[in-house]
């Protein structure tokens, strides 16, 4: 059940920054809101390295509970 539950949260972690990030593309191309560009580069910066960090531990666990499999 551990190994269920830390993909759960993995997965939201790069859903999140997936949809983070597209939130911000577009509201970069229809700007409805008033964001400055600053803050636009700080949350696509942030969603980016959200999601490169959780496929990198997504990798990491998969490995560590295949090792434990075996």
């Amino acid at each position: 059940i551990c190994m269920v539950l830390a993909y759960a949260f993995l997965l939201g972690l790069f859903i999140l920054g997936l949809v983070a990030s597209l939130a911000i593309v577009h509201a970069y191309i229809n700007p409805n809101i008033d964001l400055s560009v600053f803050v636009m580069l700080t949350v696509l910066i942030v969603a980016i390295i959200i999601m490169i960090a959780s496929l990198y531990a997504i990798k990491h666990t998969t490995a560590l509970f295949t090792k434990k499999l075996l």
